[in-house]
Order: structure tokens, then sequence, then C-alpha cells
């Protein structure tokens, strides 16, 4: 434990000693600028790729819902008269005795 102490006793010294104006000086205008930017960049490119695919799932599964209502017009124009033959069927067996 001696040395440690040692160590540690010499660098609070140190410390000490330091001039006190260095160690609380501000980064340069130019220095947080770069940093603020090069954090604007990487935190934007993290989402906006995210962004882009949720984008590219709400364009396909709108083309899904186009071609399957445009699949179905025919069916929803002129009805063939099976639309019906579930309800029915289960209104028939509720009725009868």
């Amino acid at each position: 434990m001696k040395p440690l102490d040692d160590q540690l006793d010499r660098l609070l010294r140190a410390a000490a000693q330091a001039p006190r104006e260095a160690a609380l000086s501000e980064l340069p205008f130019t220095a947080q600028a770069r940093v603020m930017g090069a954090w604007r960049s990487s935190h934007s490119d993290s989402v906006s790729w995210l962004a882009n695919w949720l984008r590219a799932g709400l364009a396909a599964a709108a083309l899904v819902a186009a071609l399957a209502w445009g699949l179905s017009w025919p069916t929803l124009r002129a009805p063939n008269g099976d639309e019906y033959a579930v309800a029915n069927a289960a209104l028939y067996v509720a009725i009868a005795p």
C-alpha cells in the first residue's frame, strides 16, 4: 500500500500546483462548432436511414393496398349474390328448430 499512497500523494501535489486557468479554460469557438457539427451529422445519419426505411415501407404498403383494391373492383361493382351466403346460413341454423 505504501507505493500506491506515495503515487497518490505525488498526483495530488502535482494537481494542486497546476495553474487554474489551464484547467478551466473553454474550447475555442471553432472547435466547439466542429464538435457540434460532427455530433449533429452523426445523429441525423442514424435517424435518416430509419426514416427512409419507414417511408419505403409505407409506399410499398400503399402500393399493395391499391393493387388489392384494383383487383377486387369488378367484384365490388357487380355482386354475384354469394356475399350473404354465410350470414344466411348462420341465420338459418339459429332460427331453425
